[in-house]
């Protein structure tokens, strides 16, 4: 709060503090107030993109280390710098790679799952057919069984069976 005081350098030395304590959330809150400070001091820009690689926020960090290079074209690191950009680049094709097969991976399934639900329901339904036709063909078969029993109950009833005289023999009792 006090005039006169190097913020840029108060919140950059406090960044590089909370980044060897691999507080990288407060180390990047700090490099980005040294950068409020001081706009076109570099070194908060180079240090702040190292945070975000290591926050996984690869876009922010290509952002930055374009920054550092735009500041500090002759610096002995672009090299590395540049090769930095290139690796976080690659990993960015590859994250949106790996989200699309994701995605189709997941619309795959999404389909097969209903395809296999449908089978399920087509088998069901020939499962309930079949154990329908088999019910009505058992029922068939009792009837028919019960018409031949019938029928052959009606043929025996309409015969004739007589206990009449003819052929009795008279015994005779002696006392």
């Amino acid at each position: 709060e006090q005039s006169g005081t190097d913020k840029k350098s108060l919140y950059y030395n406090a960044g590089n503090a909370a980044f060897l304590l691999a507080d990288y959330t407060r180390a990047q809150e700090y490099f980005s107030l040294s950068l409020a400070a001081d706009s076109s001091w570099a070194y908060s820009y180079l240090n702040r993109a190292n945070t975000h690689v290591q926050l996984r926020k690869y876009r922010e960090a290509i952002d930055d280390y374009t920054e550092y290079l735009g500041l500090s074209p002759d610096s002995v690191q672009t090299p590395e710098i540049k090769r930095m950009i290139a690796a976080l680049n690659d990993e960015l094709v590859f994250r949106e790679q790996e989200a699309v097969r994701k995605s189709e991976e997941v619309e795959r399934i999404r389909h097969e799952e209903a395809r296999l639900t449908a089978e399920r329901e087509r088998r069901a339904e020939e499962q309930a057919r079949i154990a329908a036709e088999k019910a009505q063909a058992e029922a068939e078969r009792r009837r028919k069984i019960l018409e031949e029993v019938a029928a052959s109950l009606q043929a025996g009833a309409s015969t004739n069976v007589s206990a009449g005289t003819e052929g009795v023999l008279d015994y005779e009792y002696e006392e």
